[in-house]
């Protein structure tokens, strides 16, 4: 009887299609994920974006809105294919320069981290999940927008993912966990995972104060994680919060902006 109470009053503040869009979206991106042994996550991230989009044009008729997030999706997607091509293209990578640069500031603290990780495999496993919910809070962000902000997040992630692709050709690694793998992605510099986790505070202003500190909570566990699971360099990480805000500044500075501001958010609410 509590429990029913309890679901009741949740469905009350939150509604069914709303939920059913997150719940699809998250299990569209997470099956993508393992039946593809957790290597593709851009296209996991592809498929609930394109969850979103498919659900917002069902729930409320708004194609010309709803097509950004479409966009991302087959962006997303063909990232995946560009890192392959990347791969091809860069037999060598600079991972032995980023280890020596790594003991040289951080105490060799990614080798460090990504080594105990592996020695508590429990913790291991829980990071590995951690890292590959990305898709997830993407999902759950974007779908507590409006119209204007879901364009503007839209346009911040696919252009943090567009102008990453140079600097992988430029600085070509593959981190701690695939050093032998001489197919694997050359995507640590600048962390992407670090870049979009990162992008996604500027836009917790819709959320409620307990699932604004959820989400810096899931922003901090999903940056250890990056480390915990040898996929990048500590770095990486610092590059990629960096250049998520390079990014959304330089949007904002052409009158686009990418990063909606939390004061004029809260004025917003105060006129209602």
């Amino acid at each position: 009887m509590t429990l029913s109470i309890a679901m009741g009053t949740y469905t009350q503040r939150f509604s069914r299609k709303y939920i059913a869009r997150i719940f699809l979206g998250i299990a569209l991106g997470i099956l993508v994920a393992c039946s593809t042994g957790f290597r593709t996550l851009p296209i996991a991230l592809g498929a609930g974006s394109l969850a979103v989009s498919t659900f917002y044009i069902v729930a409320t008729g708004e194609r010309k809105t709803a097509i950004l997030p479409f966009l991302i999706a087959l962006f997303i997607g063909a990232l995946g294919f560009a890192h392959f091509a990347i791969a091809q293209l860069t037999p060598r990578t600079l991972d032995h320069s980023f280890l020596v640069l790594d003991q040289q500031w951080f105490f060799d603290g990614s080798s460090q981290i990504f080594a105990w990780s592996l020695a508590h495999r429990t913790f291991f496993l829980a990071m590995r999940f951690v890292y590959d919910l990305l898709p997830c809070a993407v999902i759950a962000v974007t779908l507590r927008q409006s119209s204007a902000e879901i364009q503007r997040l839209s346009r911040a992630l696919i252009t943090i993912g567009l102008f990453a692709l140079p600097c992988y050709f430029v600085f070509p690694a593959v981190g701690p966990a695939h050093l032998n793998d001489h197919l694997a992605p050359r995507n640590c510099m600048p962390s992407l995972h670090a870049a979009w986790i990162f992008v996604l505070l500027f836009w917790k202003s819709p959320l409620s104060p307990y699932w604004q500190l959820a989400l810096v909570g899931f922003v901090l566990i999903t940056l250890v994680s990056t480390l915990t699971t040898g996929e990048h360099y500590i770095i990486d990480v610092i590059v990629g919060m960096i250049y998520a805000t390079v990014i959304a500044l330089f949007l904002k500075s052409r009158g686009q902006p990418a990063l909606p501001s939390p004061s004029n958010h809260l004025d917003e609410v105060s006129t209602l």
